[in-house]
């Protein structure tokens, strides 16, 4: 998949890095977002994590209509869903 949607909406201060044996701060682990700046139903990725691609929906989980929905009901591989955040 390739998607430009590219968003600044890293919340930095609230996201986990590895570290490495030195101290220093390594890649990203877990994301927090802004919410506000998260688009709905939307791909995206942001500049910190380029090879990850994020996706929100603001629909309940059983929703076969979304696009979560729509991979698992059809049997697509090679696309992890996990929450990010809960409300």
């Amino acid at each position: 998949m390739n998607v430009f949607n590219q968003v600044n909406a890293l919340d930095k201060a609230n996201s986990r890095y590895a570290i490495y044996s030195t101290g220093e701060k390594g890649w990203l682990e877990k994301p927090a977002f802004f919410t506000d700046k998260v688009p709905h139903a939307k791909l995206f990725t942001i500049p910190e994590d380029r090879g990850s691609i994020y996706y929100a929906e603001h629909h309940p989980d059983d929703n076969p209509n979304t696009f979560k929905g729509a991979v698992e009901k059809n049997k697509l591989f090679g696309i992890r869903f996990g929450k990010v955040w809960e409300n």
